[in-house]
This record gives C-alpha cells, structure tokens and sequence, in this order.
C-alpha cells in the first residue's frame, strides 16, 4: 500500500495543533538526532529558520530535500559528484 502524503500531512498538522510548534519541532529534531540523522535535523532546522522559502515546495519535496542533506552529509564524495552532474 502506497504512503499517502496528504494523510501524513493531515496527521503531522492534527500533532501540531495539539501540542505547539515549538514543542513539536524541538521533539522531531530531538529524535531525527537520537536516530543519527543529524544532517535531516540540521536541514529542517535550516527550513524553520526560514520562513517562506520552502513553503511553496511540497509535501515530499521537501521530505526529499531533507533526505538528500541527510545523504550528503554521510557521503561527503557524493556532493562533489552531484555538482559534476549539475554542471
């Protein structure tokens, strides 16, 4: 069964109204580090720092910009090589 997208938005949004963003946000970073993902706690808190940037991109672009900072920062030659591509 595929992961839907809009149902984990509605869910994390539901999270977010009861307990406060603050709370929250401290609470998934705290954990995204406990599970040794640092470079997806250090992109989303990146995210939060700014406003707007970001809020236009979707649900699972924005999931895949974590994922990526995640996957740079654990292999530092792939970012090298991703510039390579880009170019």
């Amino acid at each position: 069964m595929p992961l839907d997208f809009n149902a984990l938005k509605g869910l994390i949004a539901r999270h977010y109204n009861e307990t406060g963003h603050d709370k929250m946000l401290q609470q998934l970073l705290n954990q995204l580090r406990q599970l040794k993902l640092s470079g997806m706690a250090s992109a989303l808190q990146t995210q939060m720092e700014q406003p707007g940037t970001y809020e236009g991109l979707a649900f699972a672009e924005r999931l895949q910009c974590l994922v990526d900072h995640e996957d740079l920062e654990r292999n530092p030659r792939l970012s090298h090589k991703k510039i390579i591509d880009i170019m």
